[in-house]
């Protein structure tokens, strides 16, 4: 088995057992206790959008035409 196949294997285990969320649990928790957290202020922010500077694509292109790609089988 591959290993990135293993690594993501043990990552879906431990996804489906709750680790990740214990985790982070318990490192809030560890982070509250050496520094104290405000919870009477909180907030969270997001964006999915793309940047507008963000640059072209770093793949290369096929050379074939881009209908021909699309097309499993020629029109009749």
């Amino acid at each position: 088995m591959p290993m990135t196949a293993f690594a993501h294997d043990r990552f879906q285990e431990g996804e489906g057992a709750g680790f990740f969320v214990r985790l982070g649990e318990e490192a809030l928790c560890d982070y509250e206790g050496l520094e104290g957290l405000d919870w009477e202020w909180l907030a969270l922010d997001g964006a999915m959008t793309k940047a507008p500077l963000g640059g072209g694509k770093k793949r290369s292109q096929s050379v074939r035409p881009r209908q021909r790609r699309r097309q499993e089988k020629p029109a009749d």
